[in-house]
């Protein structure tokens, strides 16, 4: 028998295998495509009814799951409405969080906006009402993070961010979109992140354990780049073109807690590949301090984390502050 049939014939089981799952998964897809275009066209014509706060609210969200920047920009545009004399507030979903231990976004949103009410909770309406209706904040604007699908809560304007072009989409489970390409028409303002012509994430330098430390860190240093994230080529990418040379890579699921026994395995890894500096966001960074974490001290590798904010071309943010003063105009 020739050697290369049992080859052939594991492609051939393989390969249906493949093609058998795709069919399932696009079944499946039809009846959550049905229920996301039921949901919309109920809302659009009032049979559902949304919620209108008392004060403008701006909603940063996408149309897939994974990392598009939201973190970024909800933090950019709560300084620009403060840097305008506004009070703002944060309302975030807490994605895999609770009362224990709260959500990655949450860590984030508290460190890099320590001045600002950050709002926690899966119904938007009832945080909205919570935070207007505590009398000891003085709120004129709302700023809800990943709340595109979240209708029951009015909006005032709506930022849609894409990480990517718009190819091959397909819907939850068959594809990686929690809603069709359609659904764009109900954005305000629809943001390429992946364009640096409109808005782009810039890393702005690194976190170490004893405090900041410059970008030019990472020129020619052997770097063990690691996450748990929904978009870990993107964080790897940009420690490349920021001058690391990437010698070693470990990725952990999105939203991955980590435990004293990852930081030691991840301390290991960098000895085997002669790191000099372990890297990983700020998501993971702040749960690593969260959890009072040691990065082990007999190692020689350096703990530090990716400072990354969205940076807006001239024409997006001078687009985005005459939307944003269009909210308070009589």
């Amino acid at each position: 028998m020739n050697q290369s049939y049992p080859a052939i014939i594991t492609g051939l089981r393989r390969g249906l295998f493949a093609g058998l799952a795709r069919v399932f998964l696009s079944l499946l897809s039809l009846p959550y495509a049905l229920f996301i275009w039921l949901r919309n066209i109920l809302y659009d014509h009032k049979v559902l009814r949304s919620y209108r706060a008392d004060v403008p609210i701006v909603c940063v969200g996408n149309i897939a799951c994974g990392g598009t920047g939201k973190t970024p920009t909800v933090i950019a545009l709560v300084r620009m409405l403060q840097a305008s004399g506004h009070k703002p507030a944060v309302l975030t979903r807490g994605y895999k969080g609770s009362d224990e231990i709260p959500a990655d976004e949450v860590l984030v949103f508290n460190r890099a906006l320590p001045d600002i009410p950050i709002i926690v909770g899966a119904d938007r309406v009832a945080s909205a009402q919570r935070v207007l209706g505590d009398h000891h904040h003085d709120i004129d604007v709302l700023v809800m993070d990943d709340g595109f699908g979240h209708r029951r809560l009015a909006r005032d304007l709506d930022i849609v961010l894409l990480a990517e072009p718009l190819e091959n989409v397909r819907l939850l489970p068959r594809g990686l979109y929690r809603e069709p390409v359609l659904s764009l028409s109900r954005a305000d303002i629809v943001l390429k992140t992946y364009d640096s012509q409109c808005a782009v994430r810039q890393p702005t330098g690194l976190l170490g354990l004893a405090g900041p430390l410059q970008l030019s860190e990472l020129q020619n240093r052997k770097v063990l780049a690691f996450c748990g994230i929904g978009n870990p080529v993107s964080f790897e990418n940009t420690l490349t073109q920021a001058g690391a040379e990437l010698t070693a890579k470990k990725r952990y699921p999105d939203h991955h807690r980590y435990l004293q026994s990852d930081l030691d395995e991840l301390a290991d890894i960098a000895a085997r590949a002669d790191c000099s500096l372990a890297v990983t966001t700020m998501k993971d960074f702040v749960k690593i301090q969260y959890h009072s974490l040691s990065w082990p001290k007999k190692s020689n590798c350096q703990l530090a984390a990716l400072d990354i904010e969205m940076s807006f071309s001239e024409q997006t943010e001078t687009m985005l502050a005459h939307r944003l003063a269009a909210l308070f105009a009589d």
